[in-house]
């Protein structure tokens, strides 16, 4: 038995669910359609009455008709309410082949009603009349119950209707303003061919719509699983130029700005105070923080506990990246030095170390499992240049390799000394 995944299982779901609406959809257009003819019929009858008897020399076929379509609305009515007020316990229970019976109904129906007209008047031409064309509009409609094979079946059925009824009828001694005896099988076969064209194109167009919906669903899946990995590690622009870029999945060597930060004392801070209060101070912190480093192009890839690790200029490249993670430090600095003024915060220090060069980018995990991750020497220097902070009694900390790529005045920063670096 074959296994579906979510991405099926999910479409199955919200295609139950349009199945039905479908189905409420096409009662309600046939009821109107069918409505609608029934007072535009009655409309001819009462201003072409003479024609009207010139042709089919009786009121019988009227009343026949308007029994058809009394009884057509009648099931499209009760269908309608049905699938209406069907419960939602009941929908998933909907089968793929649901349609077959109603269409088989409705055109048994009208050729019900053509045979009681041409036994009734004794007349051949119904069969060419407007009203046989009813057969191509149950044809199309069945397209509405998102099934491609209705349209191919109904075709089918139409078709095999008429044509019986025309052979059986041809021969009949029967009186027909057209002359019945000029009329050739072939018409008949014409007319029935054409309704089982119209079938088999409905039912194209109805494949090939659903295996569009199909893509489509999948791509939109996918695009919201791509956005639900990202949307915790990096802005939203930026995670709209990633998936519009097609970037997403591959991996990469490029240049980046590493930045570790790493709030002080957090060892200490912890004793004090209870979970529910050390929770919330990290989210005071990081809140302003993640704000800051996405607002200058940086991607949040890890949180360390009491800190984290950034990139700039991955997953989308930046020439600026040094610098914007220079820029972010110090504004992270500065908004923490805001609060600790105001006392709007227990009085923190961090440390913050930032290194560029070389790393290798990409997605490492499963669909289900998945992060963003920056791999390289790169890391691994950043990390030791944000603990030298501490060796330093300095915050925020930056190798040569960033302090060359910063365009803006340098004057900002000091030479602190060349240290050799663990491991």
């Amino acid at each position: 038995m074959k296994r579906l995944n979510q991405s099926q299982k999910l479409f199955r779901t919200l295609f139950a669910e349009a199945l039905k609406n479908g189905q409420v959809l096409r009662s309600g257009v046939l009821a109107v359609l069918i409505f609608s003819q029934g007072i535009i019929l009655l409309l001819l009858y009462i201003f072409n009455r003479e024609d009207y008897y010139e042709l089919f020399i009786s009121g019988k076929s009227l009343y026949a008709v308007f029994l058809f379509f009394i009884a057509i609305l009648i099931y499209e009515l009760i269908t309608y309410s049905y699938f209406r007020l069907r419960p939602k316990a009941e929908e998933k229970q909907q089968s793929y082949g649901l349609g077959f019976w109603p269409s088989m109904i409705e055109t048994s129906l009208l050729s019900f009603a053509i045979v009681f007209i041409i036994i009734s008047t004794k007349q051949f031409i119904i069969l060419f009349s407007p009203f046989a064309l009813n057969y191509f509009v149950l044809i199309i409609l069945s397209s509405l119950r998102l099934n491609y094979k209705l349209p191919v079946f109904t075709g089918l059925m139409a078709a095999a209707q008429y044509v019986a009824l025309a052979v059986i009828f041809q021969h009949q001694n029967l009186v027909d303003i057209s002359n019945s005896s000029d009329i050739k099988q072939i018409q008949f076969l014409g007319f029935g061919l054409g309704l089982i064209t119209a079938g088999i194109a409905g039912g194209f167009v109805t494949k090939f719509t659903m295996q569009k919906v199909q893509q489509s669903f999948d791509a939109l899946l996918e695009k919201q699983k791509a956005e639900f990995l990202f949307g915790q590690q990096i802005s939203k622009p930026i995670a709209d130029m990633l998936l519009n870029a097609g970037e997403l999945l591959q991996s990469k060597k490029t240049n980046v700005s590493v930045m570790f930060l790493d709030i002080r004392g957090f060892s200490e801070l912890t004793r004090r105070k209870s979970p529910e209060e050390i929770v919330g101070y990290l989210n005071q912190l990081f809140a302003f923080m993640i704000d800051i480093v996405q607002a200058k192009g940086g991607v949040i890839n890890q949180f360390l506990g009491d800190g984290f690790m950034a990139t700039f200029g991955a997953p989308i490249a930046d020439d600026n990246s040094r610098e914007n993670a220079v820029d972010a430090a110090l504004e992270i600095y500065q908004k923490l030095q805001e609060l600790n003024q105001n006392k709007d915060v227990t009085p923190t220090r961090i440390g913050i170390g930032i290194h560029y060069g070389e790393a290798v980018t990409g997605n490492i995990g499963t669909i289900e499992r998945m992060q963003y991750s920056i791999t390289g020497k790169v890391v691994i220097i950043a990390s030791r240049i944000e603990q030298l902070n501490k060796q330093l009694n300095t915050q925020i900390l930056i190798s040569y390799e960033v302090w060359k790529g910063i365009k803006k005045d340098n004057s900002r920063f000091y030479f602190a000394g060349s240290y050799k670096l663990k491991g």
